[in-house]
């Protein structure tokens, strides 16, 4: 009869448990879905985004994390773009009596354009995985 290490056993079970704990740290799909909620929610479909890639992580307090991207937001529709998630489309832009003739600070941007951008996510460790708290983009 042969013996079976009694090591072996408890190391499979060591590696079963750590494989089903939640992860370490967010994925980058979480911070890519995380943008594409503030483009979804600010944006008024002027904006969509392209490519995105992961450029760092990094721990940020003992339940929080950072991941910090590079992405391409792709210019769906004309629109005055205001920075970050943020825009407005020119046919939706109401001027008010004696008030600017676009939104302070926005840029009118044309259809079909994309701009290079920057940003980090912010995420929490939550019971059941991470949560973003804090989306912050620049061109």
């Amino acid at each position: 009869m042969k013996r079976v290490p009694v090591g072996l056993p408890l190391a499979l079970l060591l590696v079963l448990v750590v494989a089903s704990c939640s992860s370490a740290v967010p994925e980058e799909r979480l911070a890519r879905d995380a943008v594409q909620g503030e483009l979804a929610k600010h944006a008024r479909g002027c904006i969509t985004l392209g490519p995105f890639d992961k450029t760092n992580g990094l721990p940020k307090t003992t339940t929080g994390y950072a991941i910090e991207f590079d992405a391409k937001f792709r210019f769906a529709k004309s629109c005055y773009w205001l920075g970050g998630p943020y825009a407005v489309p020119i046919g939706e832009w109401k001027q008010l009596p004696g008030g600017p003739s676009k939104p302070w600070g926005s840029v009118n941007v044309p259809s079909g354009q994309e701009q290079a951008v920057k940003g980090e996510v912010r995420f929490e460790k939550t019971e059941k995985g991470w949560r973003a708290t804090r989306v912050e983009v620049k061109p």
